[in-house]
């Protein structure tokens, strides 16, 4: 499962790059949705909603950190549920 959140991550980092760089426009967690339709057939572990939340949270820590690119996720990248929620962090 975590690889395939890895995949959803690093797909929204190269599109996010691709269009500041081509379009000079900054994606929000909403505009990731159109580029995602469909992504959750190709996934055997996660759904559209795992996809749609990566990509949200991708947004709000690519907005945070002021960057037009973050780094990308290798896979010892894990997912925890700290209170009910999904969230992207590195095994420690």
């Amino acid at each position: 499962m975590a690889t395939e959140v890895n995949q959803v991550w690093n797909y929204c980092n190269e599109l996010s790059d691709r269009m500041i760089r081509e379009r000079g426009r900054w994606m929000s967690g909403f505009d990731f949705s159109a580029y995602t339709v469909g992504a959750s057939k190709q996934f055997e572990h996660i759904g559209s909603s795992t996809i749609q939340e990566t990509a949200e949270h991708y947004a709000s820590k690519r907005f945070s950190a002021k960057r037009r690119k973050l780094g990308q996720l290798q896979d010892n990248a894990r997912l925890q549920e700290p209170a009910g929620r999904y969230c992207l962090s590195r095994n420690q």
